[in-house]
């Protein structure tokens, strides 16, 4: 799963490369690559050196070992032009980059703007603030390939999340998570399918347990996260980790 692969890369890798990413012999969670370019090319034709192409990287003999990889250069943003064009060949290997965008640096000037997925937001805001910075900023200077929900930096999840009856409460239960510096958060819901959670407390770092007492007769399934405190060159925030839902649910007369 490439999902399993960024979130051990975001905990290991080194933070960036720059230079020839499909070199690299590290992973890294960005990479930075600027080179002339074709459909099916990175790099000079006429260079063997520099030239990698789609057939090469679906070999598997020559991937871009960046999560998050930055591209310049000609042709790149007719990514829809060929069925085996080099970005969205570079996005569809296992085990490398989750996502692939492009920028016009020659003929709009365009510059990738990520400030604010340092400090926590998607990789989607990262393209957004770069319209905001360039007036002439369109789909034809830059674009994002792979999911634009993606955050920078992962926070393991709580595990072995368990509901159980008790009298008219309900106790929860856990395995503590080392990560979660700053504890966890709790939510309920109606029902484990569901995407609509409510917010009850948050629980400091040291508790594996915590007891609901429902105000009214309900039907009660729970989600936690974990809080970490993240600090980069761009500030600092909480960081939480994807919820885990209880396995099952709780029904209170």
């Amino acid at each position: 799963m490439k999902l399993c692969h960024h979130q051990r890369a975001a905990l290991s890798c080194r933070l960036g490369h720059f230079g020839d990413v499909f070199l690299a012999t590290t992973n890294y969670l960005w990479g930075v690559h600027g080179d002339f370019g074709h459909f099916q090319v990175v790099g000079n034709v006429s260079d063997e050196t520099r030239k990698h192409t789609s057939a090469e990287i679906a070999r598997n003999g020559e991937i871009p070992r960046s999560i998050f990889m930055l591209t310049m250069g000609s042709f790149f943003d007719q990514w829809f032009h060929e069925d085996d064009d080099v970005l969205r060949v570079c996005l569809g290997m296992p085990d490398t980059a989750l996502t692939v965008s492009w920028v016009d640096t020659l003929n709009h000037q365009v510059r990738w703007r990520s400030d604010r997925m340092h400090i926590g937001a998607p990789v989607y805001a990262a393209l957004q603030d770069t319209f905001a910075a360039h007036a002439d900023a369109s789909s034809r200077a830059t674009f994002l390939l792979g999911d634009p929900f993606l955050r920078e930096h992962y926070v393991p999840p709580v595990t072995s999340l368990t509901a159980t009856k008790s009298g008219g409460n309900v106790n929860l239960t856990w395995t503590a998570q080392a990560a979660a510096t700053e504890g966890y958060r709790v939510f309920r819901a109606n029902s484990t399918n569901t995407a609509s959670w409510s917010f009850l407390t948050d629980l400091v770092a040291s508790a594996t347990n915590w007891v609901h007492s429902p105000s009214s007769p309900s039907t009660n399934a729970y989600l936690i996260k974990s809080l970490a405190l993240k600090i980069t060159g761009s500030g600092s925030y909480t960081n939480l980790s994807l919820g885990t839902v209880s396995t099952t649910e709780v029904t209170l007369p």
